[in-house]
């Protein structure tokens, strides 16, 4: 016997239809934070409650009156490059290498992003589609993407 084709009906009131969202479409929003993602035992990058200090704080809070377009454009100068940005898996320390194949979030290494939060500290994390950002690593010496430039 044939399959029957449901014809006419009324549309759920729950049946959301789902829009694609451009995949640049997180420039535009604000960030805001996660912590789930958290790397609590990464040795020097891990991320606690204690390494979360007032300085850190009051640096989120003043990102999160930006949208993520702004963010990606602050630079550190003439010829110096950008502060914030994304980083690739290729360009990472071995040692951060192997720290994200150890907690099995290589997959979501083209989502990793630095936030430069001061001369050599920087917070690592996944900056999704949606513009929330999942802190992984708080790096106060610049170790977890070695820069070639003086002084940083």
């Amino acid at each position: 016997m044939a399959k029957r084709v449901k014809q006419g009906g009324e549309p759920s009131l729950y049946k959301k239809t789902r829009v694609a969202e451009s995949p640049d479409a997180f420039y535009d929003k604000n960030p805001s934070w996660n912590l789930h993602k958290c790397d609590k035992s990464g040795g020097s990058w891990c991320v606690n409650h204690s390494v979360l200090n007032d300085d850190i704080y009051k640096k989120l809070s003043d990102f999160e009156r930006m949208t993520w377009k702004e963010i990606v454009k602050q630079t550190g100068g003439p010829k110096k490059g950008t502060n914030n940005h994304f980083i690739g898996f290729k360009d990472l320390d071995k040692k951060a290498q192997n720290r994200l194949i150890k907690l099995n979030l290589v997959n979501l290494s083209d989502n990793l992003f630095s936030l430069r939060l001061n001369g050599r500290t920087r917070l690592f994390g996944f900056l999704d589609e949606s513009g929330i950002f999942s802190i992984l690593w708080l790096d106060k010496n610049h170790e977890v993407c070695p820069s070639i430039k003086k002084n940083t």
